[in-house]
């Protein structure tokens, strides 16, 4: 069974040099595409987006400030 997005997404986010935690996640679909919005509880360096958008599953890794 291959890894989920979410365990995909975690170890990119909580490696050791970065240690970011995911407080929260929102699950959609819009026009048959999956949408996942995770909840941090600290600002996701560039390096780090940039990584998550090389995951095979991702699509598009943006950072968003509410």
């Amino acid at each position: 069974m291959p890894d989920s997005v979410l365990s995909r997404v975690n170890v990119v986010l909580f490696e050791p040099q970065n240690q970011i935690n995911i407080a929260g996640l929102e699950l959609a679909r819009i026009e048959g595409k999956a949408l996942s919005l995770f909840h941090v509880d600290q600002s996701v360096p560039d390096a780090v987006l940039a990584k998550l958008r090389t995951l095979s599953q991702v699509v598009s890794a943006e950072l968003l400030r509410l």
